[in-house]
């Protein structure tokens, strides 16, 4: 009876867990869709800013796109590429393609979150109203300014543009990547967003009025800068809100070193926040009584996802040789109660699929599913296990056409 009420009691996480995800699932399906904001007559001046570590052979598409097929009205909007210690024809390439491009070398302060800083120093003295930061192998739709117009002229602060990936054809490994982010879009950060919750940064497609920028000062250089910056800005009790109707799209990682460097990084990064800040957060949010803050400190530790997923295979087997060993009412309900958390995974995961969109190719995909969920198990084991180190390199994302990583920055 005691094993019993224990395993109970290490599977309350697991059913949370469910329940929050179910939650946000079912405000997806059946809440009501957000309205598009009403045009607006007053145009704000917005920078876009396009951080760039050696990107000479991706750069020109993105910035074609940026020039060529926003519809914003050009005196409007300006773009800007910061050449973050490039080695390469990145700022030479900007510059011929009629863009502004500060260069920025100092090697003692490696990486995005510093490129920001240095760069958002250099424009808060400038009439801009508003920056977007967007990464050097992105596109954007047409109409994305304005949606941040309409978005800040409403009263929204901070933005974050859905981020979609547009390669799920390519492999194996970015159709699964596909897969998760059509999932995190449209099932968790849209209907967060809905409920007036606040989601977390993404790194490309994130847009900050002037005054927020001003108020609390750019100033997360860790690996994972953006989730650093976010819950600076909820402690502020200041929200995200995601744009569910403008995107901004760039190709997933299709080989397996690619997706192992930007998994490691992001895995990495995330866990050495949650393992620091997730109790104090749940303290925090108490002494100020900041709803925000508990709900921020719930998705540090949801985004975890690997760990879950172990987590939950792990009780499953446990609780299956519990009921084996010794068969009761107890440890049968316990058994079947581990079996709905893994259909409920497993139903999640198909609404992915199915959300995405089903072809003959992408069928052949799935029967790789496992081997790959394997391997992110391993890389997210792995990232967690060295998450304490004292200093972490921020390493770039391989982009598509790369065989290799790219150099640590």
């Amino acid at each position: 009876m005691i094993i019993n009420v224990i395993l109970f009691l290490l599977s309350i996480p697991l059913l949370f867990a469910c329940v929050y995800y179910f939650v946000l699932t079912v405000t997806a399906l059946v809440g009501k869709r957000p309205h598009a904001p009403p045009s607006s007559s007053r145009y704000n001046r917005i920078v876009v800013i396009v951080p760039a570590l050696n990107e000479s052979q991706v750069i020109q598409a993105t910035l074609d796109n940026l020039g060529r097929e926003i519809d914003y009205p050009k005196e409007y909007y300006e773009v800007i590429v910061i050449a973050d210690n490039c080695t390469d024809d990145t700022a030479k390439i900007a510059r011929a393609a009629g863009v502004k491009c500060l260069e920025r070398n100092d090697n003692q302060h490696r990486g995005k979150g510093w490129a920001l800083d240095w760069a958002f120093r250099q424009f808060l003295s400038q009439p801009y109203d508003a920056y977007l930061v967007v990464d050097a192998d992105c596109r954007m739709d047409s109409h994305s300014l304005a949606a941040i117009n309409c978005a800040l002229e409403s009263g929204q602060r901070v933005l974050q543009l859905n981020y979609k990936a547009d390669n799920p054809d390519s492999s194996p490994i970015s159709y699964a990547a596909c897969v998760a982010n059509y999932l995190e879009n449209q099932f968790y950060h849209a209907p967060k967003s809905r409920l007036g919750l606040s989601v977390f940064l993404r790194g490309t497609g994130m847009a900050f009025h002037q005054s927020i920028l001003k108020e609390i000062p750019w100033d997360a250089s860790s690996i994972v800068e953006d989730l650093e910056y976010s819950l600076q800005l909820i402690r502020k009790r200041i929200t995200t809100k995601y744009i569910v109707g403008a995107a901004v799209k760039s190709p997933f990682p299709e080989s397996v070193q690619a997706f192992k460097v930007q998994r490691s990084r992001w895995t990495g990064g995330g866990a050495k926040i949650t393992k620091s800040r997730f109790y104090d957060l749940l303290c925090e949010s108490v002494r100020k009584q900041n709803a925000l803050l508990v709900d921020a400190a719930i998705s540090l530790w949801l985004q975890s996802r690997s760990a879950i997923v172990v987590y939950a295979v792990a009780m499953f087997t446990v609780c299956a040789v519990n009921w084996l060993i010794a068969a009761s009412f107890f440890s049968s309900a316990l058994f079947w109660l581990q079996v709905g958390v893994i259909g409920c995974m497993l139903t999640y995961g198909l609404i992915g699929v199915l959300g995405l969109g089903l072809t003959p190719r992408r069928l052949g995909f799935l029967f790789q599913i496992p081997v790959i969920c394997a391997n992110w198990l391993f890389i997210s084991a792995k990232s967690w296990r060295e998450s304490s180190a004292s200093q972490q390199e921020w390493i770039r994302s391989p982009r598509a056409h790369e065989k290799q990583p790219s150099p640590k920055r």
